[in-house]
């Protein structure tokens, strides 16, 4: 099956089907996906990715990389003790980001940094 980008769906589980549904409704495989979400990021000013599981990276749903964390510091909040990590965080065209995540795993949300 090819799909919109012109590739074949990206190896994956039982459980996934190796392709991303863009806005627009097309079809494509998760490099491309990836490409496409970095290549957004130039103009966007807020990003939700996730912290990858050893809190290094922003990076997709499928473990395609966003951006390198630069900076994660984990606090305890709240009466129940949760923690929030704050991160900050450099993509591949230089651009930095800060925000917090409930940690590794997880989802983080980004804004641009000013």
């Amino acid at each position: 099956m090819t799909l919109a980008c012109g590739h074949d769906p990206s190896p994956h589980s039982e459980y996934s089907t190796g392709t991303a549904h863009l806005p627009d409704g097309r079809e494509v495989c998760w490099e491309c996906a990836d490409t496409i979400q970095r290549d957004a990021m130039v103009s966007e000013t807020k990003l939700l990715a996730y912290l990858n599981s050893d809190g290094t990276a922003l990076q997709t749903w499928s473990g395609g990389i966003l951006a390198r964390v630069t900076s994660n510091v984990a606090h305890k909040v709240g009466f129940h003790g949760s923690t929030r990590h704050y991160l900050t965080a450099i993509d591949p065209t230089g651009k930095k980001w800060h925000g917090t995540s409930p940690g590794t795993g997880m989802y983080a949300k980004m804004r641009a940094s000013k």
